[in-house]
């Protein structure tokens, strides 16, 4: 582990991360990876059945792993630097209302979008369910709230950011905005800049979003449709026994 990305989503992920990946490093997990590689094992201590977050990072993000952005990482980036006190951080700043405003209409468009994954995707698949509660814990551990709380999601993003400046040490942090482009990354990171310009990734509309490349190709959505299919082989012979019991009942 070389980089620990501590800020919050929509605090420029998606652009680091990319800009991660052009300086060189290979393998950087994002939110997206979080869910194809360690779903299982951060719901474990999402959802309160495990306190040995050891064990996820031994498990999930000892294999070559070079960076870590966004959630869940994040939240817990002081157990990242504890394992690996080498790595520098970067705490990605932004204003709170723009944060918290864009943060809240990806959540909010999300949903919008894809209602019918939030609303009738759960009665068929456990997949689902189990995603939709993994989702919900992690803002709740993060925010203290599911649903976009404005006082309550500021109060966290400024007490983040303040413990994330107050436990590591100054030479090791970098605190950065995306707008600041190449070099004051490059720097810290003893990289020498690109000829490409910086990348500006997740943009609202843009194809690149996360919801995009979570309901398009991923092991979560690869596991719902397995869910579904085998919804589709059960229902007819439950509804075919249902039928079957209530003439029994009528005759």
């Amino acid at each position: 582990m070389k980089v620990i990305c501590a800020g919050f989503p929509k605090t420029g992920t998606k652009s680091l991360a990319r800009a991660l990946r052009l300086l060189g490093y290979c393998k950087v997990y994002d939110f997206e990876e979080a869910i194809e590689y360690g779903l299982e094992e951060w719901g474990e201590i999402l959802l309160n059945k495990s306190t040995d977050i050891n064990k996820v990072l031994d498990e999930i993000y000892s294999r070559d792993v070079e960076a870590v952005v966004d959630f869940p990482h994040s939240i817990f980036f002081e157990h990242f630097y504890r394992k690996w006190p080498n790595a520098k951080v970067i705490l990605m700043i932004r204003d709170e209302d723009d944060q918290f405003r864009s943060f809240k209409n990806m959540l909010v468009e999300a949903k919008s979008t894809y209602w019918l994954a939030n609303k009738i995707l759960p009665y068929f698949s456990k997949t689902s369910r189990f995603f939709l509660r993994w989702s919900d814990h992690m803002l709740i551990t993060a925010l203290g709230s599911e649903e976009p709380n404005e006082l309550k999601w500021k109060h966290a993003f400024r007490r983040h950011n303040a413990y994330v400046k107050s436990v590591i040490p100054e030479e090791k942090l970098l605190i950065y905005n995306v707008s600041e482009g190449w070099e004051p990354l490059c720097k810290f990171l003893d990289k020498a800049v690109p000829t490409k310009e910086f990348p500006f990734e997740n943009k609202a509309g843009s194809k690149d979003r996360i919801a995009v490349k979570l309901m398009t190709d991923s092991k979560l959505i690869r596991e719902i449709k397995n869910d579904l299919l085998n919804a589709c082989l059960i229902l007819p012979i439950l509804f075919a026994f249902m039928a079957w019991f209530c003439y029994r009942l009528l005759i």
